[in-house]
Formats: structure tokens, sequence, C-alpha cells
């Protein structure tokens, strides 16, 4: 049986580093005026980093601004957990939506994401901007509505 831990945490620094072993973009710019929330991660005993999940504001919306799961523990459920704790935190904020910018849009998409179509959702996120656009980057800004 698999065994994890799903907590708070303020160890912003560890999930960045965490996050960008995967894939995740952080470029340390803030151009979009983003404030962090709160944080999550999963870990097994003793303290083995599995998961973790961010959630912060950005000109009054909530943006899930990273997520990762190590790699043997995909498929495992974490993922999905991880949001919905995202998610039970954006309502108690009473949130009417979430958005982010997926990398793997098919996980988002099954967990209720959709995509957002046209430029909905600009001045939340400097994708279209970003040099690495259309060339190592092609994340699709999704929402998911609540």
């Amino acid at each position: 049986m698999l065994r994890f831990i799903l907590r708070e945490t303020d160890e912003y620094d560890r999930l960045v580093q965490f996050m960008t072993k995967f894939g995740l973009e952080f470029d340390g710019e803030d151009k979009v005026g983003n404030k962090v929330l709160r944080c999550w991660k999963v870990i097994q005993e003793p303290d083995h980093l599995t998961g973790g999940i961010i959630l912060s504001e950005r000109q009054g919306e909530y943006i899930l601004n990273g997520i990762a799961v190590d790699t043997p523990m995909r498929k495992s459920g974490i993922g999905k957990i991880m949001v919905n704790k995202l998610v039970t935190e954006v309502r108690k904020r009473e949130g009417k939506r979430i958005y982010l910018a997926a990398k793997a849009p098919e996980f988002f998409e099954k967990v209720g994401f959709v995509e957002v179509k046209g430029h909905e959702a600009d001045h939340l996120f400097t994708c279209r901007q970003c040099g690495q656009n259309g060339s190592t980057s092609m994340p699709r800004i999704m929402k998911m509505e609540l």
C-alpha cells in the first residue's frame, strides 16, 4: 500500500527546485504580479519529496502556479489529490475559477480543466511573449470553473 503524507509547507524554494527538475519553468522574474498564497508537499517518510503544488494569486485570479510528481509515483493518484486540495482551498476563499499554464494538458483535462480560447488570460501569463514559446515551450492556458 502506498503511504504518503500531504501537508502544507513554507518550503517554496524547495518546491521550485523539485518542479524545475521535472521541466517546469520558473524564471525568477515576476512580470505578472504573482503572490504565493499556499504550498503543499507530498512526502514519503522520513522526508522524501514526492510531489508538490503551489497556489498563487495574480490580478485577482487564482493560479495553480506549479505542480509536479516524482516520476515513479506518477499515475498513483497523488496529482489528483493535490489538485483537489488546491480546489478546496480556492473554494474556501470563495474563488470562482483557477487558471494554469499546462505542459501536461491531458492530466488537467482529466481533473476538470478546459483550454482557454483566445486571449482571455493573456494578462495572467507571459507565455505568448516568452522567447521559448513555440520552440522549447508550448504550454496551454487552461482554467477550471468552480
